[in-house]
């Protein structure tokens, strides 16, 4: 007896189909608007850390400075190098066989840890020093303070000295991102070497900016 051959079944109500034009475009936009997104979340945000986790290293450095200082016995000097725009830190080798002649420190390997990709210093004031001798840092070179520019070291910011203190002074830090317009104020305290940092914008900024102003002028008994 011949064997029946039996009719083939749809095992589903699914025809089997490709992706449309349609639905192809449709899922490079969504892929598309993914990948803006991912980019700007990794890369994107970085650049608004800068001042924050510049001021932070910054405060760091200041310690490093600080302390070697006082292992080494020498002066050491905190600068801003207007051409370069650069942090540089500078020692007193021999105090004694030429007093005040200061070069760069390269010594520690804390120096290679300087935020100079991220932040740059716009400006300071050392206590006892006028308004008119605040140094202030545009993005191109020279100071803006005439008597600081007839200074032997027109550009210094902070000296730390070898019994661990150091110049009382406020400065006034940047992002290297333009878009970012706030500044970090660090104020160091040069006896008790206390180290506070507050960043600001806007009016918030510029009201701190006319309180110290004021404060310098009540100092020096204007």
């Amino acid at each position: 007896m011949a064997a029946r051959s039996l009719p083939l079944q749809r095992t589903g109500g699914v025809s089997a189909r490709g992706f449309t034009l349609i639905e192809t475009l449709l899922a490079i936009s969504i892929f598309s608007v993914m990948a803006v997104v991912v980019t700007f979340t990794m890369f994107g945000g970085v650049k608004e850390k800068y001042l924050d986790e510049g001021s932070q290293q910054f405060e760091t450095v200041l310690r490093m400075v600080r302390s070697e200082a006082a292992n080494q016995g020498r002066r050491m000097r905190l600068s801003w190098n207007s051409t370069e725009e650069r942090i540089v830190v500078l020692w007193e080798p021999q105090p004694l066989a030429q007093p005040g002649q200061f070069v760069e420190y390269t010594s520690g390997s804390w120096v290679s840890f300087l935020p100079n990709d991220t932040i740059r210093i716009v400006g300071s004031r050392r206590e006892g020093l006028s308004e008119e001798d605040a140094l202030t840092f545009g993005s191109s070179a020279a100071a803006k303070s005439p008597s600081a520019m007839r200074e032997a070291g027109d550009q210094i910011i902070l000296d730390f000295y070898p019994d661990g203190s150091c110049d009382t002074t406020i400065i006034e830090i940047a992002s290297r991102d333009e878009g970012d317009t706030r500044i970090a104020a660090v104020q160091i305290d040069g006896m008790n070497y206390f180290i506070t940092t507050r960043i600001m914008a806007g009016e918030e900024l510029a009201s701190w900016r006319e309180e110290m102003k004021v404060s310098a002028e009540g100092a020096r008994g204007y």
